[in-house]
């Protein structure tokens, strides 16, 4: 993954949009970015993994995300990724965690991801496509369509916005305002970080950098 500021300004471009067409587009810019022979977003029903969206996505796709959901639900269910990438194996594949405020809410799962890279991949590198994918996944769930009109696009990205606001707060408060922690956090770089609290018009704080006690 490179370019995070580039690729940032194009997912929260797509996270305006109605939920299942910026999934649709968020998935396509994955498969691109990474090379992929195809792609697919599932929802969890019912305790199983059910097609959302895909890619150039085929049955033998469909048949590894319900076999790897089977004997990695805890793994993935804990915010971790699953990776193939055996070089006696025919396709080389993952299969990551889609989580919208700590809570896990679907899978993302990448088709013909090259050997070389797959073993490089971290979720924080993820986490501007996750987001949108989450919450494309929770407006469905719900019955939300997206926005129908001007009206209705301002309150559908004031409440993307919101949510950022509040991740981005989140993270700063936990990591005692580093902003170079909060950017390896959050997989992006500190530009962005320091572009976002502009945007958001927080002002950095100053906090005392806590020290480990003295025997």
């Amino acid at each position: 993954m490179r370019q995070p500021d580039l690729i940032n300004a194009v997912v929260e471009l797509v996270a305006s949009e109605e939920p299942r067409r910026s999934a649709e587009r968020t998935l396509g810019l994955l498969v691109r970015v990474n090379r992929c022979r195809a792609g697919a977003i599932f929802a969890i029903d019912g305790g199983k993994p059910k097609l959302f969206v895909g890619h150039s996505i085929d049955q033998d796709a469909l048949d590894i995300v319900q076999s790897v959901w089977s004997s990695n639900r805890k793994t993935l269910q804990g915010g971790e990724l699953v990776r193939d990438d055996k070089k006696d194996k025919q396709r080389s594949f993952a299969v990551l965690p889609v989580l919208v405020k700590e809570s896990f809410c679907g899978l993302l799962f990448l088709d013909g991801v090259g050997s070389r890279d797959l073993p490089t991949w971290r979720l924080n590198d993820f986490a501007p496509f996750l987001r949108i994918i989450g919450r494309a996944l929770q407006a469905a769930a719900m019955g939300i369509e997206g926005p129908s009109s001007t009206e209705d696009t301002l309150a559908w990205r004031a409440s993307l916005q919101e949510d950022d606001r509040e991740q981005l707060m989140r993270h700063l408060e936990q990591n005692e305002w580093n902003i170079a922690r909060v950017a390896r956090i959050m997989g992006v770089t500190r530009v962005t970080i320091y572009h976002r609290l502009a945007r958001f018009g927080i002002r950095r704080r100053k906090v005392p950098k806590t020290r480990p006690a003295t025997a």
